[in-house]
């Protein structure tokens, strides 16, 4: 019941950072992800307008979080639309204190053309610890 309340938030979630335009696309890396291999990466394709959505595994609890903005190669073709934390659900009979939630951003495709955006998982403070995941997103917009 825990993770239907909890898949619920995130996909309503998406649909709000989605909003209105040429549809919109859904890609999730969940914590298990990362900790088999620290950097990953993926592919997606968009058409001009359209908006997607990308939800990595974050717990802030651990002084960590994912920078904020992504680092994106060709800001013509792809903007940032926003980011937003989403915490685990919790209820009555849950205790999810120090549970990942999901660090979501919205991107919109603007032109046709490629673009890499670049997200680094990090303790922020001096002498925190740099880089500990990351998460290489290659774009396509057509």
């Amino acid at each position: 019941m825990k993770k239907i309340q909890f898949v619920t938030a995130v996909v309503l979630l998406g649909m709000l950072l989605g909003g209105c335009g040429g549809g919109s696309q859904l890609m999730e890396v969940s914590c298990d992800t990362f900790y088999s291999q620290a950097s990953q990466s993926g592919t997606i394709e968009a058409k001009v307008g359209e908006t997607f959505e990308l939800m990595l595994c974050s717990n802030p609890t651990t002084g960590y979080q994912w920078e904020d903005p992504a680092v994106i190669s060709n800001p013509a073709v792809l903007e940032q639309v926003s980011t937003a934390f989403v915490e685990p659900t919790v209820n009555a009979d849950s205790q999810l204190v120090g549970a990942p939630g999901i660090q979501s951003w919205s991107f919109k495709a603007l032109s046709a053309g490629t673009a890499q955006v670049l997200f680094t998982y990090s303790q922020p403070w001096e002498g925190g610890d740099k880089g500990a995941w990351s998460y290489t997103l290659n774009v396509t917009v057509r």
